[in-house]
């Protein structure tokens, strides 16, 4: 599981236990997709099971590519640290560009899939997956937590985080109300 990459293997290409959830994932039309290998077995045992695992490893065009045969309707329910809202952010785009429909589960602070399943039980796990909002909503609420808004006062702070996190243009100028031809002004300067 935790092997390098070889030329025979690239985690960047498979998706974990995307086998034997495939099926689910048709028949739910919705993919639960996890960062890490136990998230996706604490799901699994609570009997959650269209779910897959990006192996630990950003998410890249091949994994997004390889989903979307099965389904266009992705949650992402990455962990609730910085890094985790991080790589949300960050996995937007890739599931755009495939006309992928893209909500995304913030679990409370200090939990993840795993932690969160086995301690409140795979009821209230799908309560917050009925609630998920959608990218842009959850992109507008981390940016009005962090400080960013549409004043010119905090203008360049949302330039500096939409290019920290990867966000490109389009999706800039759509959650902060601009045009693409303002939000790409805005990105020259």
């Amino acid at each position: 599981l935790n092997s390098p990459d070889t030329p025979v293997f690239s985690k960047g290409k498979n998706l974990y236990g995307l086998n034997i959830a495939k099926n689910e994932i048709k028949r739910k039309d919705s993919s639960l997709l996890v960062e890490g290998y136990m998230d996706l077995i604490s799901l699994f045992q609570n009997g959650i099971q269209n779910v897959v695992a990006s192996s630990g490893t950003a998410l890249t065009t091949e994994q997004v590519q390889l989903l979307s045969r099965y389904t266009k309707n992705v949650i992402l329910v990455f962990d609730a640290d910085a890094a985790g809202i991080k790589a949300s952010l960050r996995s937007i785009e890739l599931l755009l560009k495939q006309d992928m429909e893209v909500k995304i589960l913030s679990l409370p602070q200090g939990e993840d899939p795993d932690s969160y399943v086995n301690k409140s039980g795979k009821d209230s796990f799908l309560e917050l997956v009925s609630k998920a909002p959608n990218f842009l909503e959850f992109q507008s609420a981390y940016f009005e937590k962090e400080g960013i808004g549409n004043t010119a006062a905090t203008l360049t702070a949302a330039k500096n985080r939409a290019v920290e996190t990867g966000i490109d243009t389009v999706v800039f100028a759509t959650t902060h109300g601009y045009t693409a031809g303002v939000a790409a002004e805005i990105f020259k300067g």
